[in-house]
This record gives structure tokens, C-alpha cells and sequence, in this order.
């Protein structure tokens, strides 16, 4: 049984949108622009695409992690990869497709947040 104790408003500092959360942004950003790299491995269960996205560890803040039920590339020579469609994924500049993909607040960030707020 859970029982509601409370119940909070936050806002992110200006400070880490401004300054944290605009190098992840950016860094991410200049890797679509450069070209996001994509590597292929094949395991029992098939395939798995790795891309070269930072991790969770690379910014206190956020991180990038795919967001689609399913999953739907389409590579440089027009191979398709996947159990989704079309509506599943992003273009890349470079006419590429992967599964869409958003940005996390790091669980991290959220647990500190709420500590400085029950001090």
C-alpha cells in the first residue's frame, strides 16, 4: 500500500540549464551534425546497434536514451534493421534513420535535488 506524504514544485537552476545541461546538449547536437557513428554487433538474440551518444556518466544533468516502443534503422545503404516503421524512428542529416531518441534527466541529478530540498 502507498500513501502520498507530500507533494513538491522544482525548477532547474538557471545555472544548470545554462551551463550543464547546454554542454550536453551541444555535445550531442555536434555529434548528429559530425555523423553519428553506428555500430552493429551480432549477438544470440541478433543484432544490436551501439551508436556513439554520450553516457549517463558523461553529464551530471542528462543523457540521451531511445524512446520508441520499437526500433527501426535504416543504414547508409538503404538496409533496414528492426521491428518498428518509419513512425518509430529520426532522420539523420545524413538521410540515415534511427529509433527516436530524447533526453534524460539522470536519476542521479533528481535524488540530489530532492536531498538539498529535505535539508
Amino acid at each position: 500500500e502507498y500513501i502520498l506524504n507530500g507533494a513538491q514544485l522544482w525548477n532547474m537552476s538557471a545555472i544548470d540549464l545554462e551551463d550543464k545541461v547546454r554542454v550536453g546538449w551541444e555535445t550531442v547536437k555536434n555529434i548528429v551534425a559530425d555523423g553519428l557513428v553506428l555500430t552493429r554487433k551480432e549477438t544470440k538474440k541478433g543484432p544490436v546497434i551501439g551508436n556513439n551518444f554520450p553516457d549517463k556518466n558523461a553529464n551530471e544533468i542528462i543523457h540521451v536514451r531511445p524512446h520508441a516502443p520499437k526500433r527501426y534503422y535504416v543504414f547508409e545503404d538503404g538496409s533496414t534493421l528492426g521491428d518498428g516503421n518509419i513512425t518509430h524512428s529520426d532522420e539523420l542529416p545524413d538521410g540515415r534513420r534511427i529509433p527516436k531518441h530524447s533526453f534524460w534527466i539522470n536519476n542521479t541529478y533528481i535524488v540530489s535535488q530532492l536531498r538539498k530540498e529535505l535539508l
